[in-house]
């Protein structure tokens, strides 16, 4: 007879790795009867059990694994599990299929069904030994998270349970993992559990975390120095990246792979993650570090050594690569000024580690892809500039758009959207509010072979550009701000860039990356002389030189739906 399997897990995984877990298992029966079927005496086993645990972090029952430098087998959590653990480890990540969510009305939180055979891997351990199954499970799911970045709507679930059932001889084992918890706030578990991430959402999430590393991997395979693919990508992180301090943006995601494609912000979970879904897909050796307080990654470089890199270390380091690519000794000495402990290892996944600072061969000399590409990359990328602006041709008529000025001509935006610029335009820059719409998009073949045109300056408002919105600019530079999607564009499609000190956002004085009515109670406070956190380049959107009421009238006018353009 066939055998059923399911099993309920539902876990929390919150980067901090040192606080005791909760469990709760439980023997529900066993018992033993004859019944009579067809005038024959049948004796039939049931048995019940099942376990649960809510894990504000779980301490992997890791072992250590012997490192052998020639070996095909690459460095992983799953290869420091018991057979058991690998085996569970191997079904979870076998049925992740975020097309089995369902909300589980008795829970209260969203959860991924997986029906298997986990008998046969537990045996009578599942009745007589339920915590040592739930102990395992844990450790597989902890190890799934350090090597699957790209399960981020699983990765960061706060709860799992079990339960197992024998009736009649068919065994049926019911596996509920709960999804991630979302964009809310780490408060306490009952948090989480309310914000755990629907089906739909872990789709649209999937699709943006996919479209940020289809680019982003298009990009760095261009490049065909491995010390450069590292060093791009951790410069990528630094330039994309603010650090989302107590979680205040993004909540969980900013542990996961979600956060940076998603606005630009994280922790370090979630700077980690990305360079390792990015090398992952790119083909290249990489794994995830973590210490008692901190979590960074290694990749294995041509001398088969592993070398060791921070993204969130060097984000406002003052020292350009300064760490990227450490050994064993380097990266402690490194990280004494700001930390000590952070880089405290607390397991290897297998990793043969350089002892010092990997050295790149002097003879390589290509310029860093990061900061500046040529023009031959450009045009590698934008493909031929033959044509005119068509965009420009067919919207130039458009009653409805405004008409910003720039130096030789004037872009065209209709109700948030830039849609055309005239060909002759040098130098442009974008408001986040023109004609009482906030400025969101540039849209497809908008400054299309525009080819005089030298420099744009793209608000934080913007959150999406057309592929093509700037074929054929080969002069071009973006000026734009930290984290924004005007700075993953320019990176992901070899355009120039300078990172302002600013936020480029006129209106948003709080910094939380939109337009609210905070915003104007902000201004207005700011003027009464209240001590206030403001961003005067923000606030200063009537375009005088200094700050003045008049900006807090022109915000006033945004909400009063006028007709309002910020300067």
């Amino acid at each position: 007879m066939k055998k059923i399997t399911s099993f309920i897990l539902t876990i929390t995984f919150i980067f901090s790795l040192s606080v005791m877990t909760y469990a709760r298992n439980e023997i529900i029966s066993d018992e033993n009867t004859d019944r009579v079927s067809s005038g024959a005496s049948v004796e039939v086993t049931e048995r019940h059990a099942k376990g649960s645990a809510f894990t504000k972090d779980h301490t992997p029952s890791f072992s250590s694994k012997e490192i052998n430098l020639y070996s095909d087998t690459k460095p992983s959590y799953r290869g420091l599990l018991s057979e058991k653990g690998q085996q569970t480890y191997d079904i979870i990540v076998g049925n992740a299929n975020p097309e089995n969510i369902v909300y589980d009305e008795n829970l209260g939180y969203n959860v991924l069904v997986i029906s298997c055979d986990l008998y046969s891997v537990f045996g009578e351990d599942m009745y007589d030994r339920p915590d040592d199954v739930t102990s395992t499970i844990a450790d597989a799911y902890t190890a799934i998270s350090y090597d699957n970045p790209e399960l981020h709507w699983l990765n960061n679930g706060p709860y799992f349970e079990w339960s197992s059932y024998i009736v009649d001889d068919v065994i049926t084992d019911e596996l509920r993992i709960s999804t991630s918890a979302g964009k809310g706030p780490m408060i306490n578990a009952q948090a989480q559990k309310q914000d755990t991430i629907s089906k739909e959402e872990a789709l649209r999430d999937i699709e943006i975390v996919n479209q940020w590393k289809e680019k982003t991997v298009k990009y760095i395979s261009s490049i065909p120095d491995l010390y450069e693919k590292n060093q791009y990508m951790m410069r990528l992180l630094v330039d994309s990246t603010t650090y989302d301090t107590d979680d205040r943006m993004n909540g969980p995601y900013s542990h996961t792979a979600v956060g940076i494609p998603l606005n630009g912000f994280a922790v370090c979970q979630g700077y980690s993650n990305c360079y390792k879904l990015i090398f992952d897909e790119l083909g290249i050796p990489c794994v995830l570090l973590y210490s008692d307080i901190h979590m960074w990654v290694a990749t294995q470089m041509d001398d088969g050594l592993w070398y060791q890199t921070d993204a969130t270390w060097q984000d406002g380091w003052w020292e350009e690569d300064g760490f990227l690519l450490l050994g064993e000794n380097t990266i402690k000495k490194a990280d004494a000024p700001l930390n000590i402990g952070s880089h405290d290892l607390l397991i290897n996944p297998g990793c043969d580690f350089a002892a010092d600072t990997y050295q790149k061969e002097p003879e390589s000399t290509t310029e860093n892809t990061a900061e500046t590409t040529t023009n031959e990359t450009q045009q590698s990328t934008f493909g031929s500039s033959e044509t005119t602006n068509v965009s420009y041709a067919l919207n130039y008529n458009d009653a409805n758009a405004d008409k910003v000025e720039g130096s030789g001509g004037v872009v065209l935006i209709n109700d948030g959207t830039v849609t055309a610029a005239e060909p002759d335009v040098t130098d442009i820059s974008i408001s986040s509010v023109v004609g009482g719409s906030i400025v969101t998009e540039i849209g497809e073949h908008a400054f299309a072979n525009s080819k005089n045109l030298e420099q744009i300056i793209i608000p934080a408002s913007i959150k999406n550009i057309a592929d093509n919105a700037f074929e054929g600019c080969e002069k071009l530079t973006i000026i734009c701000a930290k984290g924004s999607a005007a700075l993953q564009y320019a990176q992901s499609h070899g355009i120039n860039y300078i990172i302002s000190e600013y936020s480029l956002y006129k209106g948003d004085l709080n910094g939380d990356g939109s337009i609210t009515r905070l915003d104007f109670i902000l201004s207005g406070k700011y003027f009464a002389g209240n001590n206030v956190n403001v961003d005067e380049y923000a606030l200063a959107v009537s375009g005088g030189e200094k700050v003045s009421r008049k900006d807090s009238i022109s915000i006033a006018k945004f909400f009063a739906g006028r007709d309002v353009t910020f300067k």
